[in-house]
């Protein structure tokens, strides 16, 4: 049986490192996909952040993506998702994005 795509908009594949900014500290991450909607971000185990903690990061989005030149992004969203890792895997964040607004490169 197919699965049913729930999203609402189109997500893109990517390796984009990143830095989420919250309250209380800095994380550093890779974004596996990103859509305008929100993303999905590897970060190092022992720095996941909690459900609903508000988060603030840049994004260089690609050529690839944009189908035009890069696009500076800054978003803001929270996360609604975290999966700890599993033996030695990568943990993650699932961030939906409440606004973004292109920026000058960073």
């Amino acid at each position: 049986m197919a699965e049913i795509e729930r999203r609402r908009t189109r997500r893109f594949g990517a390796s984009i490192p990143v830095l989420i900014r919250s309250e209380h500290r800095d994380v550093p991450g890779l974004i596996r996909d990103v859509s305008s909607a929100g993303a999905f971000v590897y970060v190092p185990p022992g720095q996941l952040l909690r459900r609903d903690t508000l988060v603030e990061f840049r994004l260089e989005i690609p050529p690839e993506i944009t189908l035009a030149g890069t696009v500076h992004a800054l978003c803001e969203g929270k996360v609604v998702r975290v999966e700890s890792a599993a033996q030695g895997g990568s943990a993650g964040l699932a961030i939906q994005i409440t606004s973004f607004r292109t920026v000058g490169e960073a």
